[in-house]
């Protein structure tokens, strides 16, 4: 922070082998080659250094611990008040993270906390710093991610939020008030609110009122923000609020009729619950003229990746005005996110680990079992699109 030195990585690809690709660009398309390890394959090796920005020689970061196996550095940073490089490092399967402080004129390395769940651990970002020294960190560890608060040491950890939701974005700490801000999934999995929390883990609150997807850029004292609203009916919306979500004035209302204009459905949101009772977000989007007597084939629409969420309450999304138009042409479109797409925390995810595409397929299979349950569904013509 204080720019008198770099830290910066050192890759090595010399172990990796080539991997040849098309390049199809060219009217006559031709073969390049590159480094590009396949699965089993070994990574490059990496290296952290530290140089002053005068000149000089660079220190390394001792790395030594992780040398007897294949690891990723994959986040680094500085702490703001002590000469420390702030770096991650993960085992290449990714079912552990590591926190890391190295000392700027040494290199030498101190471990501050370990990451672990029953799968795989995500990449959340780096610490938040306090101006005591202590820090803010995300974690998924209980199932949902959730903000901690730990001593510059990695001692004396503190839960500050917790429960069936997690944290989308933590946009940052006013120390003066005491508050957190963040937004969150917490009022419903398909929504995200702006949310306020206090450093001792009291008052939460929702600091948003109108349903649907919110997202904020808050200025640096942390008194006012920029909020972007929208819901599945209604395209984006700029407002400004104070911190406590009072609306200080409107800056561009996009009032477009757009329902009307251009005939557009109504989406409807449900729940169908799998076979052992999971409860999965669905997005129903029938034709403009539905008549419950008719018959409609049904276009589907999935991704099913985890944490891929595609039943959102915001305006556009993925192929939105794609499905409307399918719908003018009288299909209805149904889009049923499997619990590990659901955005209902890693929890959810957890139980694909190592046995990718067997539980979602069965998830997908149960929405379309309820859907041919429907006397408005035409039960011999349903597609299903994506990936």
């Amino acid at each position: 922070p204080g720019s008198s030195r770099l830290a910066f990585l050192q890759i090595n690809e010399r172990p990796v082998p080539e991997y040849t690709v098309t390049d199809h660009i060219p009217y006559r398309p031709v073969l390049e080659t590159d480094g590009y390890p396949k699965a089993g394959d070994p990574n490059p090796t990496v290296k952290l250094g530290i140089v002053r920005t005068a000149g000089g020689a660079a220190h390394w970061v001792d790395l030594s611990k992780y040398s007897a196996l294949e690891f990723l550095i994959v986040d680094v940073g500085w702490s703001p008040r002590t000469p420390h490089v702030v770096y991650q490092v993960q085992d290449r399967e990714q079912t552990w993270l590591d926190l890391n402080l190295a000392d700027a004129a040494t290199g030498e390395p101190k471990t501050v906390l370990r990451e672990t769940t029953k799968a795989w651990v995500n990449n959340l970002g780096g610490p938040t710093w306090l101006k005591d020294g202590s820090f803010l960190w995300l974690s998924e560890r209980s199932g949902f991610k959730h903000l901690y608060h730990y001593q510059a040491d990695g001692s004396g950890m503190r839960p500050i939020t917790s429960g069936p939701w997690e944290i989308r974005t933590l946009y940052g700490v006013d120390e003066g008030s005491g508050s957190i801000y963040f937004s969150s999934n917490e009022r419903t999995p398909i929504g995200v609110d702006v949310y306020r929390v206090r450093l001792d883990g009291t008052g939460l609150a929702r600091v948003s009122q109108a349903a649907g997807t919110h997202r904020a850029t808050f200025n640096p004292s942390f008194t006012q923000y920029v909020d972007a609203w929208s819901d599945i009916t209604t395209p984006t919306q700029i407002r400004l609020h104070k911190a406590d979500g009072s609306e200080v004035r409107v800056i561009d209302a996009n009032p477009a009729k757009v329902l009307a204009e251009y005939r557009l459905s109504k989406p409807e949101f449900l729940q169908v619950k799998a076979r052992d009772g999971f409860p999965m977000e669905a997005m129903m989007i029938k034709p403009p003229d539905f008549n419950p007597s008719r018959r409609y084939p049904v276009f589907q629409h999935t991704y099913a990746g985890p944490g891929a969420q595609q039943v959102v309450n915001r305006w556009g999304g993925q192929a939105y005005m794609f499905h409307q138009l399918l719908a003018q042409h009288g299909f209805i479109v149904w889009v049923l996110d499997n619990r590990s797409a659901s955005g209902k925390g890693v929890e959810s995810q957890w139980p694909i680990y190592q046995r990718l595409s067997e539980l979602e397929l069965r998830d997908l299979e149960d929405g379309v079992a309820w859907l041919k349950q429907q006397p408005y569904v035409d039960a011999s013509r349903i597609v299903l699109e994506g990936w």
